[in-house]
């Protein structure tokens, strides 16, 4: 019976708690509700012109808007080559099938673990990034872009810091999704990354630091090369060496805990 007695009184004592808490989340739930609905009437126009400017620029620039930096190469009549034209980038393309498997794989498993999951955005990414940057007091140790957000900003935007190109980015990320396939993206993004010193995109990189064409590079080469796109100026072989090695090292170790590579 005192054991009947204390669960009951335990349950009554639990029964203001739950009313608390239940008035709580609905109080919170009601205040996000209001932001929102605030945020909509205020901002409303400026997000609609935003969404279509992004359809606008995805239409209009279609596929060449993704080769226009394009390198050219001139061949005289026996094959041997003459001469190389750069065009607005010292880009050599290549389609997706012509891209090593692990190029891929190293890009998307320290860039963009769930790109084949998302639409363009990854919200669940941005709030953890907005978490991180708080606790480490502004310092920037994780990035919320997706992928397709990197490939936006690269190709329609600008690398302006600011809430406003934010915005437009991931309406532009949102547009090139229903647009492109997820392999047609990931190629327009290893043609278009940044690998430092005047290179774009992961053929131009193999050339420029190896002196390769990007289908003979090592395991440990396209790690290194990888390495380069998360921030040019912090890891460009050729004044932070060391820093370009400590992120091959934790690429290749991010790539095993994947299962794209094994330790042999």
């Amino acid at each position: 019976m005192e054991k009947k007695h204390a669960k009951y009184v335990k349950k009554q004592q639990r029964g203001p708690v739950r009313k608390f808490l239940g008035r709580m989340f609905l109080g919170m739930f009601i205040a996000i509700l209001l932001v929102i609905l605030v945020c909509v009437i205020r901002y409303g126009g400026t997000l609609i012109k935003y969404h279509n400017d992004a359809v606008r620029m995805v239409k209009e620039g279609g596929v060449e808007a993704f080769k226009s930096g394009e390198t050219s190469i001139l061949y005289a009549d026996d094959g041997t080559e003459i001469n190389t034209l750069s065009g607005e980038k010292d880009m050599y393309y290549l389609n997706i099938d012509e891209i090593p498997y692990l190029v891929k794989r190293a890009l998307i498993s320290t860039e963009d673990r769930s790109f084949y999951d998302h639409s363009g955005v990854d919200y669940y990414a941005v709030v953890r990034a907005s978490v991180e940057l708080i606790k480490n007091k502004g310092e920037v140790t994780q990035g919320g872009s997706t992928i397709t957000q990197q490939l936006c900003k690269l190709v329609f935007l600008s690398s302006e810091v600011s809430f406003q190109r934010k915005i437009k980015e991931m309406f532009t990320a949102m547009e090139v999704e229903k647009t492109y396939s997820k392999d047609q993206i990931l190629e327009f993004y290893i043609n278009n990354i940044y690998f430092a010193n005047g290179y774009y995109g992961i053929q131009a990189a193999a050339q420029g630091y190896f002196s390769k064409n990007a289908t003979e590079l090592s395991l440990s080469e396209i790690a290194f090369l990888c390495s380069i796109p998360n921030n040019p100026t912090k890891y460009d072989p050729f004044t932070n060496f060391q820093n370009t090695m400590k992120r091959r090292d934790r690429i290749l170790k991010e790539m095993l805990e994947q299962g794209d590579i094994d330790k042999s």
